[in-house]
């Protein structure tokens, strides 16, 4: 079994399929970010409520499964939000 099957086996017997939703979330100037792609999927995998979430570099794009009982759009957005304040302190410290 690849990481991605285990992570989607732990991941579904938290959130179980029919409790989940999915979501695509805009990411202005992902390139610009403190950490690129890793550090936004990092982010929004951290947030309580989320089961997968996959952040595509082309498309600057998030796509997440999650939990609508427990997360919403504006804590997945503020996730994201979290990295680009990261970019900004970073830059303020050159």
């Amino acid at each position: 079994m690849d990481e991605f099957s285990e992570a989607q086996t732990a991941s579904a017997s938290r959130y179980p399929l029919s409790s989940r939703s999915r979501i695509t979330l805009p990411i202005a100037d992902l390139a610009y970010r403190c950490g690129g792609v890793p550090a936004v999927q990092a982010a929004i995998l951290a947030v309580h409520g989320v089961a997968c979430a996959y952040v595509s570099p082309a498309t600057e794009m998030a796509y997440v499964e999650y939990d609508p009982g427990t997360v919403g759009e504006h804590e997945l957005n503020r996730a994201i939000a979290s990295v680009a304040s990261e970019t900004a302190r970073a830059g303020e410290q050159k």
